[in-house]
């Protein structure tokens, strides 16, 4: 996604304003992050969420009912 001037500054003055988020998992995702076995990916992923804490307008809420997630067949 490539963001327009408009679109830059807007978000630029949103995380300037914003203290971090808080960031929920569901049950099912805090243990599934639990058990990643190698340091690596688990220290990866939890730079992601602590990334998405601080920019929250770059992740989108997961919608399973949009067709994009739903099975053409």
């Amino acid at each position: 996604m490539k963001l327009d001037n408009a679109d830059v500054e807007f978000y630029s003055e949103l995380d300037e304003l914003d203290e971090p988020f808080d960031v929920v998992m569901t049950d099912e995702a805090l243990y599934a992050y639990a058990e990643i076995p190698s340091e690596r990916v688990y220290a990866r992923i939890g730079n992601l969420i602590d990334f998405l804490a601080e920019h929250p307008y770059f992740g989108e809420e997961y919608d399973p009912l949009l067709s994009g997630g739903l099975s053409a067949h």
